[in-house]
């Protein structure tokens, strides 16, 4: 046959091999494949693109026909079996699998797998004799090689190691389906299997398997499923492993119960998807006001949503403004959320619009609940009402509040951070946006919670030699966070001292207009303004300068 093909249909004499009807179907039915002899049939894949349906049922007599014990995998043109051919095919031992793109006529009494009706794609229905129907999952992946975790693997401790820890299984396990570890398998082989399941997820393997492992379980659980699961077992699995829940995934009636024990990061994302839900949904605040009425919290979790609540006042209808100045403080104050700025932001709104008295202030310092910006808090108030100079200590929690907070007084804090040598390896060692706090217009109002409205006194002119001992000596390229600051912070003093343009800046190329009178100021596009740091671009967008005479005096040179 092959050897006819390739000298073609006339033999030398000019007498026809074939009929040409023949061959002419045969050309039709085969198209324009190439013929090869091959003694190996392993792994072989042929292509049935452009052949007859004649011709693809050919190609499955001659498998059914071969003398080689190969296993084989069999698809069927559309719309096309034979009855008898197909019953040959499921009780030869070479097939694995016989692939219909429809049901045949006749029923098949043999297993057979048909696309699951309810489940996605990739599940399917196993039929078994006795109409018995078993749900199972089709993957392209091999099955599991190894019976234990590798010998380097390390398991996750927490949510913020998973990323590394699911990169090095997989790249242990290659191309591997994750092993079906069970109750009987090792805690550390239980865990491999959930990595390997992570991201995407695995609900039948996780329901499985939490009774005796919560956290594989967890780690294996797909994201629509965390929410349950976390009711369930999350005293359990603790609040290192909550960042892998959806804030999204958490009712709002429970929001407030979860994020009042959450970290600090999770609390965060709980807190913007609250604030858009109630700028979204007019009735929302009113809704969680009922919830707080209602006891449904504890002090930990009322005081959280009080804070979210409040940091949305503006936006609430003024009735719920009033009702909220009534009892947010007493609220608050029974259990300070750790990031208490929202709730200050929001009871300094209602003191300016005449709902609150001072007294909430007193309220709040009294709290027995301690967090870095608590106490930064605090320290602010006792710096500025008792007239003292705080330490170190306490300026590193100051700073970490919102600059419009302290820059009034950025200019008391930085001159006292530079006198010791610990002040000194802070102001180089952290990052501290002193130039944004310093370089405003003297006498700029600034409102502070719980002390009220406060000038700021200008940036000082003595700053030019404290700056060049405190750099002096320091490598550039040493990786200290502060130092750009510092050193764009004296550039743009020095330029003003001596009269030259700015210098372009490290962390902001523009932050040297911000001591240059505003009428040399260019017109800064969009793209010029909020490409550096984002308070210096906040301060460029305001369009105020912080140059004053004072600063071209050659005192700026004297310590």
């Amino acid at each position: 046959m092959i050897q006819a093909i390739r000298k073609g249909r006339r033999k030398r004499s000019g007498n026809i091999r074939v009929e040409e009807s023949t061959w002419r179907r045969f050309q039709s039915d085969w198209s324009k494949h190439q013929w090869s002899e091959k003694s190996e049939v392993e792994n072989i894949i042929i292509d049935v693109q452009g052949l007859s349906s004649t011709a693809w049922l050919s190609l499955i007599d001659w498998s059914l026909a071969r003398q080689e014990t190969t296993p084989v995998v069999l698809q069927y043109p559309p719309g096309h079996h034979d009855p008898g051919q197909l019953h040959s095919v499921f009780q030869d031992s070479r097939t694995r699998l016989a692939i219909l793109s429809q049901e045949p006529e006749e029923p098949l009494a043999y297993p057979t797998l048909r696309p699951d009706p309810i489940r996605p794609l990739s599940w399917y229905l196993l039929k078994l004799a006795g109409d018995v129907e078993l749900p199972c999952k089709v993957t392209h992946r091999p099955p599991p090689s190894f019976t234990s975790p590798p010998p380097l693997w390390v398991p996750p401790n927490s949510a913020s190691t998973l990323e590394e820890v699911v990169a090095a299984a997989r790249l242990a396990a290659g191309d591997s389906a994750p092993p079906d570890a069970s109750e009987d398998s090792s805690e550390e082989m239980r865990l491999f299997a959930a990595s390997l399941r992570y991201p995407e997820g695995d609900a039948d393997w996780a329901d499985r398997i939490e009774s005796v492992d919560p956290l594989a379980a967890w780690i294996a659980c797909p994201d629509d499923n965390r929410w349950p699961l976390w009711r369930r077992q999350g005293n359990r699995l603790g609040a290192d492993w909550i960042s892998l829940l959806p804030v999204e995934q958490v009712p709002i009636e429970f929001l407030a119960e979860v994020a009042g024990t959450a970290p600090n990061d999770w609390q965060e994302l709980a807190h913007n998807h609250l604030v858009q839900r109630i700028r979204d949904e007019d009735d929302l605040a009113l809704r969680l006001r009922t919830l707080i009425d209602s006891h449904h919290f504890n002090d930990v979790a009322s005081s959280w949503l009080t804070s979210t609540l409040l940091s949305q006042v503006a936006w609430l209808p003024p009735e719920l403004a009033s009702d909220l100045a009534r009892w947010a403080p007493n609220s608050i104050s029974k259990s300070l959320p750790s990031n208490i700025i929202p709730a200050l932001t929001g009871l300094t709104w209602l003191s300016s619009q005449g709902e609150l008295d001072d007294n909430w202030v007193r309220d709040i310092e009294a709290s027995q609940r301690s967090s870095p910006i608590i106490n930064g808090w605090i320290s602010l108030l006792s710096t500025v009402r008792d007239d003292r100079t705080p330490s170190v200590e306490e300026i590193r929690e100051i700073t970490s509040l919102p600059i419009e907070w302290w820059a009034p007084f950025s200019p008391l804090l930085f001159n006292t951070i530079t006198e010791g040598v610990d002040g000194r390896e802070m102001l180089l060692g952290e990052s501290i946006p002193w130039a944004s706090a310093l370089f405003r217009q003297i006498g700029e109002i600034h409102t502070i919670p719980g002390i009220g409205e406060r000038e700021h006194p200008g940036c000082p002119t003595d700053l030019v030699s404290r700056l060049e001992r405190i750099l002096q000596g320091v490598e550039i390229d040493v990786e200290l966070q502060g130092f750009a600051e510092l050193t764009d912070v004296l550039n743009t003093l020095k330029s003003i001292l001596v009269g030259t343009k700015p210098v372009v800046g490290q962390i902001h190329p523009m932050i040297g207009w911000l001591l240059q009178p505003r009428e040399r100021w260019p017109a800064f596009s969009a793209t010029e303004i909020v490409n550096g740091d984002p308070e210096v671009a906040a301060r460029l967008a305001a369009g105020i300068s912080g140059y004053h005479d004072g600063l071209r005096e050659s005192t700026q040179r004297r310590l």
